[in-house]
């Protein structure tokens, strides 16, 4: 019997490319309750509505927002102009434009690379500028009519809010922390324990240590959720959640590797990490538990990192254009034993991976 998912989770497997998942944080904050449910469950980014910049003046201030980037601009916050516009807490103009000249790198890089143009503003906000941008931020809808939760993910989750469907243009906004307080950087960092000696060999070629490693990570998840938008604007229709993740995380590596190798080589070494026990390890299993723990999640995400590395060495760009062709618009759903037969065609080794991935239920603990 097929398993039932929420509405909103059913959602989101359906149409990956509109609501692709925010990068999924470990262990901080999963003590039991309600509070709890943020980090344990793999977040729904919520639909807004598309309001360009120039429009906005002329609006009643006391309107409730309908975007995000609406939403961030009723802040009256620093910005500056450029390939991805930046709106920043006045904190941090210096972090504010760092983040600004890494996506616009990311972003030419694609147009020049595979002629994907950008269409993303970043907002770099402080905990307490991201708390009243949340604040403001109405429930998305669904084409069903069905609520969508209102605000973003915890602080210092990276997300890239989306416009509702059907839409036209497409128009997103990333959101960045200013510091190193939000959940997936404090994750990382009390990941310490589990760093093995290749992780720090490798970070230490690098001249970093496991803190300095943890504290640089923030950029891979941004990649990783913009990575998400050039899937769908690149032309795949991706039928697995698995493959989803996959495949923006390797848009994020390829650009690391040819333009941030510092990100490049804190990726790899996080790939060698050991990891508490889990309950899960093959594709099926990432497909049929959208609600596992975080830190079975992440342990995935490492996995996938491993095989994009050893893709990447071997094929480079050109795999998105032979995945582009395997999976074109109007991929219907498929099985994982199919997608994996597809990508075997183009990039041997996806097959005698996947097998690996599900033997190592051998390691982990029972599930539940």
């Amino acid at each position: 019997m097929a398993q039932i998912l929420p509405p909103h989770l059913f959602f989101r497997r359906r149409f990956p490319h509109q609501y692709g998942p925010a990068f999924s944080q470990r262990r901080v904050g999963t003590k039991s309750g309600p509070t709890s449910i943020f980090p344990r469950l793999l977040l729904v980014l919520v639909a807004l509505t598309q309001l360009s910049p120039p429009s906005l003046g002329q609006q009643d201030s006391k309107k409730a927002p309908a975007t995000p980037l609406e939403a961030v601009l009723q802040l009256n916050l620093p910005h500056h102009a450029g390939i991805v516009p930046v709106y920043y807490s006045s904190c941090c103009r210096e972090r504010a434009f760092e983040i600004q000249n890494a996506l616009e790198s990311f972003a030419s890089f694609y147009k020049e690379k595979l002629g994907i143009a950008s269409d993303l503003s970043v907002a770099v906000l402080d905990e307490s500028d991201w708390k009243r941008v949340s604040e403001k931020m109405p429930p998305g809808l669904l084409p069903n009519g069905e609520k969508l939760p209102p605000g973003l993910p915890p602080y210092g989750m990276t997300n890239v809010q989306p416009p509702p469907l059907p839409r036209a243009q497409y128009e997103y906004v990333a959101f960045i922390p200013t510091d190193d307080q939000g959940v997936i950087t404090q994750n990382e960092l009390a990941d310490r324990p589990y760093a093995t000696a290749a992780t720090l060999r490798i970070f230490a070629s690098a001249h970093l240590t496991y803190d300095d490693a943890a504290r640089r990570f923030i950029l891979h998840p941004a990649y990783h959720e913009v990575g998400h938008t050039l899937v769908r604007q690149y032309g795949i229709e991706v039928p697995n959640h698995w493959l989803n993740e996959m495949l923006a995380s390797y848009f994020a590596y390829a650009y690391e590797k040819a333009r941030d190798r510092e990100t490049a080589t804190i990726v790899e070494g996080f790939t060698k990490m050991s990891s508490p026990p889990i309950a899960y390890t093959s594709l099926e299993d990432f497909e049929a538990h959208p609600m596992m723990d975080t830190a079975n999640y992440t342990w995935y995400q490492w996995q996938f990192e491993s095989r994009i590395g050893e893709v990447y060495r071997q094929q480079g760009l050109g795999f998105l254009a032979k995945v582009r062709t395997a999976f074109p618009k109007g991929t219907p759903d498929i099985s994982v034993p199919d997608t994996v037969a597809r990508l075997e065609a183009i990039s041997p080794g996806f097959q005698a991976w996947a097998k690996a991935l599900s033997e190592h239920k051998s390691k982990a603990v029972p599930s539940h």
